[in-house]
């Protein structure tokens, strides 16, 4: 008997968009890692753009998974609510979101220690 394969959602993968930079051209997560200040807060990106920002995301992630507190989302779960720009979907987009903020502030605090 073999052992069953286990897939995990990757979110830190490099090639994972991760925002966009002042010029406006997309940022990835190798991107984020090696120069966060470059890449612009969550704050100053246009609802077209934060949309566009976690589609990109977790159509790459074919393993994404996500646990909210009424509900377990898959890739095409997620992104059916994404599409519809509904409620689930505001929740799934601000999730993800949040998580990208958190981690942008955190890797620019680590790097502004080495300075």
């Amino acid at each position: 008997m073999t052992d069953p394969v286990v897939t995990f959602d990757e979110p830190y993968a490099d090639d994972l968009p991760a925002g966009w930079f002042a010029n406006n051209k997309p940022a990835t997560m190798e991107d984020l890692w090696n120069d966060p200040f470059y890449i612009k807060s969550i704050f100053m990106l246009t609802e077209n753009q934060k949309w566009a920002l976690v589609i990109a995301r977790i159509k790459k992630r074919p393993n994404f998974y996500l646990d909210l507190d009424y509900n377990v989302f898959d890739q095409f779960g997620a992104l059916q609510h994404l599409y519809l720009k509904d409620s689930i979907g505001e929740d799934i987009r601000a999730n993800e979101l949040d998580w990208l903020y958190e981690l942008r502030e955190d890797r620019m605090n680590e790097l502004a220690v080495l300075f």
